[in-house]
């Protein structure tokens, strides 16, 4: 903690206590700290307080402790935690605990959106795949040509070894 005492109130500061300055600091400084910590930490949650509302708690306790203590002469400027916050070892458990739950949570949502996710690619595929066949059999129906266009695209060139009586291959026997 840091302070000062205002010369011009420093009277009424020691005639208030009637002890000396670090009497004043062990006693009633320090008591309306921790008072004012607890008012404001009461509201709070354990994870609030241990948290993100750590430093909005000291704020506090120092607005508190100044408008306690500026009208007798002591001039409280700012307020520092000495070390963390003591919290007993069952209660940061089960925070842990409860972090823990909420990322287990978060991955299986996560889960839920991927599998989704694939479900729909899946389901995306098939649909295209059964147009592209729709497509492709409509366009022979209406034009048989493509059926030998497409036999003449994939034939390597070499007649076959053995024939029948039939007749040639892309050879119109009419």
């Amino acid at each position: 903690m840091s302070y000062h005492v205002d010369p011009t109130k420093a009277s009424i500061l020691f005639q208030r206590y009637r002890t000396d300055m670090d009497q004043i600091i062990a006693g009633p400084l320090r008591n309306s700290i921790r008072n004012a910590i607890v008012e404001r930490a009461s509201q709070l949650g354990v994870e609030e307080i241990y948290g993100s509302h750590k430093a909005e708690l000291v704020n506090t306790a120092l607005k508190e402790v100044q408008k306690f203590f500026g009208p007798v002469g002591l001039q409280v400027e700012q307020l520092y935690w000495a070390g963390n916050i003591a919290v007993p070892q069952q209660v940061l458990d089960q925070i842990n605990a409860k972090i823990a739950n909420e990322q287990a949570a978060l991955a299986a949502q996560a889960n839920v959106a991927t599998a989704k996710a694939n479900a729909d690619a899946r389901m995306a595929k098939a649909k295209g795949d059964a147009e592209s066949i729709q497509v492709e059999a409509e366009a022979i129906r209406t034009n048989p040509e493509i059926v030998k266009m497409r036999a003449v695209e994939k034939w390597d060139g070499r007649l076959p070894t053995y024939t029948g009586s039939g007749p040639m291959p892309f050879i119109d026997a009419k």
